[in-house]
């Protein structure tokens, strides 16, 4: 399944964005511009990552580096870094060609968990590396089959004014919504269906337990609570339940994509390990 991403900056503010607009046509996730090449603060960020996350999109922010200037270093990778504590996915946008590769490798080191974009014409020059665990890149790119992400170009979108850069998600829901820190949406209890696959049951501390289904299904037993079901289809069946206390729950994929519910916590998964087009 391709999911469509765009990514936007201080430039789409022509007219205010319509965040639900955008949404209900079809975009999932948005990559915001933090700070752009010379150092200027893009000032609707904080005001983009609310809007678009109160829609139920996923939301990620990229710095642009300026590897020209050195001396910034610890700086620029002290920015990638508080993009991380938003709480969403973060990348280091490399588009200068004549890219030092141990400037890059300095600012990736101060970041961890921080992701690159590097666009195909710098790769193509023998500049740039990929890093972190969402490469991204652009359409044609050597390396365009070992990203999660690619920019396939720009056009149009509800809800934004002027053109704006399209991008798709390759490696399916399941890993989209574990990259963007996503839950699976579960509006109430899913029907019982006769004959599918249970794959755990998990016991409740205040009685009662749960019993998931290879499908995602959550049945709450006696005084379990219901907290929730995959109401998406998931690339991958649940091979497994875990109890988090008294009123959380985290199911876990067979590509080892973790969802919680109610108040278990995300705290990470390894997607890759089931994606189908890994080697």
């Amino acid at each position: 399944m391709t999911i469509t991403i765009i990514d936007v900056s201080r430039w789409q503010h022509a007219a205010p964005i319509d965040y639900k607009a955008v949404f209900d046509a079809g975009v999932r996730g948005v990559i915001i511009e933090a700070r752009d090449e010379i150092g200027v603060v893009n000032p609707y960020f904080a005001e983009d990552w609310r809007g678009f996350k109160a829609v139920g999109m996923g939301v990620g922010g990229y710095c642009y580096m300026r590897p020209a200037n050195v001396a910034s270093a610890a700086e620029q990778a002290a920015d990638l870094v508080k993009l991380l504590g938003f709480g969403g996915p973060a990348w280091a946008d490399w588009e200068q060609t004549g890219l030092d590769i141990a400037f890059e490798k300095m600012i990736m080191e101060k970041a961890p968990g921080v992701s690159t974009y590097v666009p195909g014409y710098v790769l193509e020059e023998g500049w740039g590396e990929m890093w972190g665990p969402i490469p991204w890149t652009t359409k044609g790119s050597p390396i365009e089959s070992k990203c999660d992400i690619v920019q396939v170009g720009t056009g149009t979108i509800p809800g934004i004014t002027g053109a704006v850069d399209i991008d798709t998600w390759e490696r399916g829901t399941d890993a989209f919504l574990a990259a963007f820190k996503l839950p699976i949406p579960h509006p109430g209890p899913p029907p019982i269906v006769l004959g599918e696959k249970v794959v755990g049951m998990v016991g409740c501390s205040t009685g009662g337990y749960w019993i998931a289904t290879a499908a995602g299904g959550v049945y709450a037993m006696g005084g379990a609570p219901y907290l929730g079901s995959a109401n998406w289809k998931l690339d991958l069946p649940v091979v497994a339940i875990a109890a988090a206390g008294p009123r959380g729950y985290w199911l876990v994929t067979e590509g080892g994509v973790v969802h919680p519910y109610g108040q278990a916590k995300q705290a990470g998964g390894v997607p890759k390990l089931g994606a189908k087009s890994q080697p």
